[in-house]
């Protein structure tokens, strides 16, 4: 991110159908890459939340990760 980046309170939660937790961090370099720990996750739906804090204007996005192999 630049130094003129408005984007503060950064967090992206990913959840399996069954409400477990499979990934989470805030940092913006952070990325899923489709495993759980070490291992594969298994094709199917996840589900994210991500809340940031945009210009002093805390937000929040849900929606749904298909993830496919």
């Amino acid at each position: 991110l630049g130094s003129n980046c408005q984007l503060h309170e950064y967090e992206l939660l990913i959840y399996d159908r069954w409400g477990n937790s499979v990934f989470s961090s805030n940092n913006l370099d952070d990325s899923w890459n489709g495993k759980i720990g070490v291992e594969n996750a298994i094709k199917g739906t996840y589900i994210y939340k991500l809340t940031y804090d945009f210009l002093d204007n805390k937000r929040q996005s849900t929606g749904a990760i298909h993830l496919i192999r």
